[in-house]
């Protein structure tokens, strides 16, 4: 297994533990976009938690064994790491 797969694993695998860690804190609905006047687009909770490892999950397994590529697959990991992250948190914060 190449290191870049074993590494999108990895991103998959917090990615799932912290969905699962945050689930009862969240709201029912959780806002994914924001604008000026505030909250613009919402998304059901399973559904807000579902997307983000199926993303990784689908890049990791197109393209982990691509090595000519490894920068981009790593990189966007974790930037979709971040970005569920981000939205977990600002969701726990707007849900006090």
């Amino acid at each position: 297994m190449s290191k870049t797969k074993k590494f999108g694993w990895i991103l998959f695998g917090l990615t799932t533990i912290i969905n699962i860690v945050f689930f009862p804190f969240l709201p029912d609905s959780l806002a994914i976009q924001f604008n000026a006047s505030g909250i613009s687009r919402t998304v059901s909770k399973p559904l807000g938690l579902v997307i983000m490892p199926i993303i990784i999950l689908i890049i990791n397994l197109a393209y982990g064994n691509d090595e000519s590529k490894k920068s981009s697959i790593i990189l966007g990991g974790v930037i979709l790491f971040a970005a569920n992250l981000g939205i977990s948190i600002v969701n726990l914060i707007i849900a006090k």
